[in-house]
């Protein structure tokens, strides 16, 4: 059995990619690594106009984006 899902083609890799590299200011092994491992977290933390630019921005470069918030208060 075959989850086509998560399956992008490399130039879907390499722009969602770039964008999460230029929107979350993260570097780019890290960006490669979470398009090629989806689903994933972003190990980063973005303000609110940062990931619903990173959404949209994922939605017309790759394919589907969901943000699910994490309200836990770090150091």
């Amino acid at each position: 059995m075959c989850n086509s899902f998560y399956k992008f083609s490399i130039d879907a890799k390499f722009r969602g990619a770039n964008e999460i590299c230029g929107i979350s200011g993260c570097n780019l092994v890290t960006a490669r690594e979470l398009m090629n491992n989806l689903p994933g977290i972003l190990p980063k933390r973005l303000y609110k106009h940062q990931y619903q630019r990173l959404v949209i921005s994922l939605k017309k470069a790759v394919a589907k984006a969901i943000l699910i918030i994490n309200n836990e208060r770090g150091t």
